[in-house]
């Protein structure tokens, strides 16, 4: 197996797990937002003990202090909760993000490697010998006498200089050079 079908296998392999991770239109699953939200029942519990337990107080004092300290440690629970969540469907976008940029290279390079190579352009110096070529006003490409292409238009003959100076391109159909 070569080095590069290893490393196709191994992206695929990621690809997988990728996908089995992140399903549907959002980074979270279900077991995601269910953590989210026992941590925002825990924190409202501890909000919700502190303020039972300072509103037994009637003067401030270090007890009241005490229990505005639990309230703002369940605030601090809350503004966590949201945190990792926040911060865990990131990481999964950008792990997508990261994949579908490998498998959108892979692909390119497999585009690229099946696309056809351009015929040569005629050098000056060599002259075609028995290929009579022609083409005709406003064309782009280049095509031999007796392309299918060409047949029925309006042409001229061309020569390896003059196909050379106007730029254009052998047909793909006739391939003349």
């Amino acid at each position: 197996m070569s080095a590069q079908s290893t490393a196709v296998a191994a992206r695929h392999a990621r690809a997988e797990l990728a996908d089995r991770e992140f399903r549907g239109p959002v980074p979270w699953s279900v077991q995601d937002l269910t953590r989210l939200a026992g941590g925002y029942a825990f924190a409202f519990v501890v909000i919700g003990i502190a303020w039972f337990g300072a509103s037994d107080q009637v003067a401030w004092n270090d007890a009241q202090v005490l229990w505005v300290n639990v309230g703002g440690a369940g605030l601090i629970l809350a503004a966590l909760s949201s945190a990792i969540w926040i911060l865990y469907g990131r990481r999964m976008v950008g792990r997508k993000r990261l994949l579908l940029l490998a498998l959108l290279e892979e692909r390119q390079q497999l585009v690229a490697s099946t696309r056809r190579k351009p015929a040569p352009a005629f050098s000056a110096d060599e002259p075609l010998a028995g290929v009579a070529l022609v083409t005709g006003n406003g064309m782009s490409k280049y095509h031999r006498a007796s392309c299918p292409l060409v047949a029925g238009k309006a042409i001229r003959e061309a020569s390896a200089n003059s196909v050379n100076a106007d730029g254009l391109v052998p047909c793909g159909v006739c391939e003349p050079g």
